[in-house]
């Protein structure tokens, strides 16, 4: 007697009966075939990112689809048409047929299955991650599918420490995930056997779609960590993973979720320092871990005012430079043995004096000794030593041998590094920076700032087209950055002379600069053609630009005119021949410099970064525009005493520059061009282009001499 078939034999009899095993081994083998042709056509064709993960899901969709079609519908010599019921003795039959006759069509079926979606995962996984939420390890990052060229292999020792995600949104949340990753990056930068890309760097990639690969790339890093961060109430959740980036593959993830105490989150941090070193295969030396294991503060509140101190001086805003120096000051109120905490404090108030909002050294030196007694083998207490003799008293040589110290402590952090060439700039080691501005690229390929301060530094060399190079190079990372637009604008216009060129900088970045510097950017296109209305109309289109606001960076991408209104409008009118409103634009120029120098506090070792020379200038410009030739020379000379090049080889030839610009208004222009031939031969940021096209200059234009300076070559041969 023959045994009754079971309904899921009946069911899968129907299925073959109906073809749907075969249309889904045939729909996966095509499907699996149409996606490796789109990951390897696509990225040549340079289409979106999204487009081949659009191509899977459209496949995958469409595979129930077809299923259902297959079932419902048959081929027949009459066209397709709707399948018919199977009858009990067709069913019967097909159960019947031996086993090894059976099973192949479901295996090519599941073989189907598997290609279309084991293909589809594969082929995104190719080009970017996909990262499920259940392994709580992991931290899901979005796919990308952009190809990637192969590049020279990273040494295995170096590492990006991507910004962590924080896991609930809240602002107190927020702020402890940013210092959790600041203090494990720096944690990890300590150990000398791994290199570690910069947080200034790594901060780029808060909200990127590429992939691991592509930033690894970009980072020239083998290895690449995440985290998140989860706080809530008495508890803290850290979950981190470390990825070979090339491979694309874990070395190691774990999972850390204690009570939330200082003392936690150090060990924590500790852990996961010296378990990515492990993971690295980075010798990790005795010193540098018992250093790891320290902990800082006991302190839960004086660790969290610590991370908003940081957070807040990393926004470099006026607002929040004085937000946080009150965070730190909260920090070390809380536990005056937090010797971080001094160092934070130190820099935040160091960076007050250094932006002219505070005049007073006297609470940074505190700082300073509290830090230095706390940690005084520390690697940041010396750079933040450093900045304080660099910032606050304009003393480079003690500046200088601090920062050596802090770079030996903890070799080849790219902040040292910078600190030793803008150093070595200020005192005319002219070699030196070269190779640190080298070396800073090298170390951190993707940093805008090192860029632009490399774009200055060629600038003052004469090595024109170069510097442009780098600025335009830091513009490309940072459109929005102010002061660097000023400095491309000026290297355009001034420096190559390629008034045309500027005029197209200005409109293309017109959006990231505020109307103060675009009618000072319209104010010079016009002087340059000698169009006085139109550079009066720019002049007078804005309500007032800060005045005096220079003083507080001499050399911030402006000019030797100090971007002052008042100078502007009455050099103007005297090149429009304009005398009677020349003169009373200088009578209230004078007047506002005199009142000026009457607040300014007493230099110290000197007139740190040339603010009172610069008072001194603008009265000198006052009077020559009022016709008193002894009084501005008086003035320009006493600028050069207090800040030229013999304090400061960078911005102080700036003094001598406004001197030579005196000299042609006073008529004394022997002296002037004697003064210009000067600054050809030294780094300074006189150029071609601006003895072109400053009408300034036009008293000269018949001298010998200064045809001379036009055709010289402008590049310095200061290097050794």
């Amino acid at each position: 007697m023959t045994q009754k078939p079971s309904g899921y034999q009946r069911l899968f009899a129907d299925l073959k009966r109906r073809a749907v095993f075969k249309v889904a081994a045939v729909y996966g083998a095509v499907s699996f075939a149409i996606l490796e042709v789109a990951d390897l056509v696509f990225p040549a064709l340079d289409l979106p990112e999204w487009t081949i993960t659009f191509i899977v899901a459209l496949v995958a969709l469409g595979f129930p689809f077809a299923l259902v079609l297959a079932w419902a519908f048959e081929k027949t010599p009459e066209g397709m048409r709707r399948t018919d019921p199977a009858t009990k003795d067709e069913l019967e039959a097909i159960v019947a047929q031996p086993i090894g006759r059976r099973w192949p069509s479901g295996l090519f079926a599941l073989a189907g299955i598997l290609l279309l979606y084991g293909g589809g995962w594969w082929v995104i996984g190719r080009s970017g991650r996909a990262v499920t939420a259940t392994d709580e390890t992991q931290v899901a990052r979005p796919a990308a599918v952009t190809a990637v060229a192969a590049p020279e292999p990273a040494d295995r020792h170096t590492l990006a420490v991507l910004p962590f995600e924080s896991m609930s949104q809240d602002e107190e949340s927020v702020l402890f995930t940013s210092g959790i990753h600041d203090d494990i990056l720096t944690q990890l930068s300590k150990i000398r056997a791994l290199g570690v890309t910069s947080r200034t760097t790594v901060m780029e990639y808060a909200e990127t779609d590429m992939s691991l690969p592509e930033i690894a790339a970009q980072l020239k890093v083998a290895n690449i960590l995440e985290g998140a961060v989860r706080r809530a109430g008495d508890r803290v959740k850290i979950n981190v993973q470390l990825i070979d980036a090339e491979a694309d593959e874990h070395l190691w993830a774990e999972t850390y979720e204690r009570e939330l105490t200082a003392e936690n989150v150090f060990a924590i941090q500790s852990e996961i320092a010296v378990n990515v070193a492990q993971a690295m295969e980075a010798e990790l030396t005795h010193e540098e871990e018992e250093g790891l294991r320290d902990v800082p503060t006991h302190s839960l509140a004086a660790l969290d005012a610590y991370h908003r101190g940081r957070v807040l001086f990393a926004a470099r805003t006026d607002a929040e430079d004085r937000a946080s120096v009150t965070q730190f000051e909260r920090a070390v109120e809380l536990d005056p043995e937090f010797a971080m905490a001094w160092v934070g404090l130190l820099r935040a108030q160091t960076w007050l004096i250094r932006t002219g909002i505070e005049s007073d050294t006297l609470p940074a030196r505190e700082s300073l000794d509290r830090a230095l007694d706390l940690a005084p083998n520390s690697a940041e207490a010396r750079l933040a030593a450093g900045y304080y003799h660099y910032y606050g008293l304009g003393d480079y040589e003690r500046a200088l041998e601090e920062f050596v110290t802090a770079d030996s402590l903890v070799p080849d952090q790219i902040e040292s590094v910078e600190a030793l060439s803008y150093i070595h700039r200020r005192l005319g080691h002219w070699q030196e920076t070269v190779e640190l501005g080298r070396r800073s690229l090298e170390l951190d390929p993707q940093d805008a700032a090192v860029y632009w301060n490399r774009g200055v530094t060629l600038w003052a060399l004469g090595e024109h087209s170069e510097a442009d190079r780098f600025l335009e190079r830091s513009l490309r990372m940072h459109p929005e950055a102010t002061q660097v637009n000023g400095w491309r604008f000026k290297s355009l216009l001034w420096m190559e002379g390629d008034s045309a060129s500027a005029r197209n900088f200005a409109a293309t970045a017109d959006a990231f600069v505020d109307p103060e510097m675009r009618a000072l950017w319209q104010t010079e296109l016009a002087l340059a053609s000698r169009d006085y209305p139109a550079a009066l109309e720019a002049l007078e289109s804005v309500s007032g630009m800060d005045t005096l606001e220079w003083l507080r960076f001499p050399a911030a991408g402006r000019g030797p005119l100090a971007d002052n209104q008042l100078l502007y409008l009455s050099l103007v009118h005297r090149y429009a021949g304009d005398e009677d409103r020349s003169i009373a634009y200088a009578d209230s120029l004078l007047a506002e410099a005199r009142q000026e120098l009457e607040v300014r506090p007493r230099a110290l070792r000197f007139d740190v970064f040339g603010r009172e020379a610069v008072v001194h200038v603008m009265m000198a410009y006052a009077h020559a525009l009022r016709g008193e030739k002894d009084a501005a020379l008086r003035e320009a000379e006493r600028a050069m005493e207090l800040f030229g090049p013999q304090y400061d080889a960078i911005d102080g030839p700036m003094m001598n520059d406004a001197h030579s610009r005196v000299l042609v208004l006073v008529g004394e222009h022997e002296r002037a061009l004697e003064e210009l031939e000067n600054l050809a031969t030294i780094p300074s940021y006189l150029g071609s282009g601006r003895l072109r096209l400053d009408p300034l200059y036009d008293p000269l234009r018949e001298d010998p001499r200064f045809h001379r300076l036009l055709e010289r070559d402008w590049r310095r041969d200061v290097l050794n």
